[in-house]
């Protein structure tokens, strides 16, 4: 989906780009992976980032936007 974001000569270019980070950090999860030896900890580690970027996420948006959306258009108006 983000290679849409991008004029169609530059495509390739931009997926090639997301690729290349994708790579980059499965070689660094399995160099997490080989220095934390217990996978309980592995586990906590990767697990950690997600539940904070949840966490940060509800702050910073306390009203979802698909609410807004249907809110500003009046859609929460119409009954099934």
């Amino acid at each position: 989906m983000a290679c849409e974001l991008f004029p169609a000569d530059m495509r390739t270019f931009a997926g090639m780009a997301i690729e290349l980070f994708w790579a980059t950090a499965m070689c660094v999860l399995a160099l997490v992976a080989y220095l934390i030896r217990n996978w309980h900890y592995f586990q906590l580690f990767i697990s950690i980032p997600g539940a904070v970027t949840i966490v940060l996420f509800w702050s910073v948006y306390p009203v979802q936007p698909l609410h807004i959306a249907i809110v500003s258009t009046g859609l929460h108006r119409l009954h099934f």
